[in-house]
Formats: structure tokens, sequence, C-alpha cells
């Protein structure tokens, strides 16, 4: 097949390049992190399409609302941002430098992601950190993990924990390998945030 063979092959590649988004192919690296929690309140969105997001910002579920985030930016390393509105909401923001959820008054608009509706969504996709050993596993029982409000499927850990007590339950989570462990916090995964392993 001569170049005459394959113009017509090349043509439509050639016109397409130049009516794609620009970032397109970064958009298919840059997803959304997985997270979901059980909301007690489901809150106003921010967005609908990434369209309506500043540049290098996508719109997603994350907490309990759809609103612009950077997908490669840590949230838990932002400051508390209360926003410039003059409602009074107590809401939750994880404060690096203590290395615990804490509460704060939020104003209701504008402010950052690192502003979550109760301690245990904020701890659940804020985990605890250590300075000198990277992030800490947090101790988790069934109870606790059912306590958190967090919404995820291990499908094999589910099948494996209906009907054993919860002795079993806490030495079976001991054991998981680092994959079952990054899928269970991996309702905090964002580029940046690196789930911790145990040992």
């Amino acid at each position: 097949m001569g170049f005459s063979g394959l113009l017509p092959i090349l043509v439509p590649f050639i016109l397409l390049e130049g009516v794609q988004e620009p970032g397109l192919v970064e958009a298919f690296h840059s997803a959304c992190p997985k997270n979901r929690v059980k909301c007690a309140i489901e809150e106003r969105n921010q967005c609908v399409k990434n369209r309506e997001c500043p540049e290098n910002m996508k719109c997603c579920r994350f907490g309990c609302a759809r609103q612009c985030l950077n997908p490669k930016q840590d949230v838990c390393i932002l400051p508390k941002e209360p926003g410039r509105c003059l409602a009074y909401l107590p809401r939750w923001w994880y404060d690096a430098q203590n290395k615990v959820c804490s509460q704060f008054i939020y104003g209701g608009c504008q402010g950052n992601s690192n502003n979550f509706q109760s301690q245990a969504v904020c701890q659940a996709i804020c985990p605890k950190r250590s300075k000198s050993q990277g992030l800490q596993s947090p101790t988790l029982t069934w109870a606790a993990l059912g306590g958190l409000g967090v919404v995820w499927s291990i499908p094999e850990t589910q099948q494996a924990w209906d009907g054993q007590n919860q002795s079993n339950q806490e030495s079976h989570l001991a054991s998981w390998d680092k994959e079952s462990w990054n899928n269970l916090q991996g309702l905090a995964h964002h580029p940046g945030i690196s789930p911790g392993v145990p040992d």
C-alpha cells in the first residue's frame, strides 16, 4: 500500500487533532478521587461538567457534592478555609500539622475541599500521618468500619467476614495484603495521597 492508500486513513486523524479539547489525553490520566461517603445532608453541587471548572480542575463527586477539584492535589494538606459567606455551618477539616480532624465554622460558600460534614468522613478521607514513619495505618475493627459511614465494595472480604466473629474479622483485616489495604483506603485515593499499608 502506497502513500495514497494511507491518505484516506490519516485524513480523519489529522482533522480531528485540531478539534480535540486541550488536555484531552491528560483527562484520562487525571481521574477524580474515588470516595463514597454517607452524607447526612446532600449539598449543593458547585459544578456539573468539567468545562464549568477552572483549568487543571475536574468536576468530581467529592464528599457530599460535586465540586471542582485538582485530581493531582492532596486535599488533606490544604489549610482551613471558612469561606466569605455568613452562614454558620459546623464542619471538619484535616489539620495536617497536628495530624487530626478539627471542627471549624464554614460560611457556606467558597473555601476549599478540606471541608467535611463529619469527623468520621474527615478521618476516612484523611487518615492520620506521622512525620517519621509516613502514613500510619488506622486501627480498624469491623464495627469501626461500619461506623465511619463509608460505603465501599470489597466482595471477597465481605464473603469471608459473613458469619465470623469480630476477632476473626480483625485478624483477617490485619492479614490483608497491600492490594487489599489499598482497595479499602481507595476511598481516599488521590494522586499525592499514599495510603498506609500495614507492615
